[in-house]
Formats: C-alpha cells, structure tokens, sequence
C-alpha cells in the first residue's frame, strides 16, 4: 500500500485530471488500479476531493470494496450531472 497522499500528489492529480472533459475506458481503469494502491483514508479523500474522474474513479473502489454502499455510485454521478448542468447554465448565462 502506498503511503498517505502528500498536498503536491494532490495538487498534481487535479492539475493532471482537472481539465479533462473526457476519459478513455482504458484509461479509467488504468486511473482506477492507480488509485487503489493508496490507503483507504486517501482513497476516501480522493473520492469526496472534488477532481474529475479520479473521484468517480475513488468512489467505485469504494463501493466495490464494501466501504460504501452500492447507492453511493448513483448519488455521484447524479452530483456530477448536476454540477454540469449548473456549470452550462452559468456559462450560458455570461
């Protein structure tokens, strides 16, 4: 397992994945084996962190590791598609 996630391994993860608009399948898991290497206090924080994809990414090894329940990959994805909906708005609206 590796060790707690340092501020500058989060800040790398945001600058690197933060910008996405879209992610490869291939890619999502190869994200999500990444991500499964830390402890489970980072990968609860990864998941509630706020960066694209590595928080869905974070959020699924939760869930499929029994931590959080099954219910939790809807509530993520509806918070991701509500986010995006208010983003366009607020962008439609400038």
């Amino acid at each position: 397992m590796t060790p707690m996630l340092t501020s500058a391994q989060r800040r790398r993860l945001k600058v690197a994945y933060g910008s996405l608009e879209r992610i490869t399948p291939d890619a999502f898991v190869r994200l999500k084996a990444f991500v499964s290497r830390f402890t489970i206090a980072d990968i609860c924080g990864l998941a509630d962190g706020g960066i694209k994809f590595v928080s869905t990414a974070a959020n699924s090894i939760l869930c499929d590791r029994g931590i959080r329940p099954e219910s939790a990959r809807l509530d993520h994805a509806i918070d991701l598609m509500v986010d995006r909906i208010q983003r366009e708005q607020k962008e439609g609206a400038a």
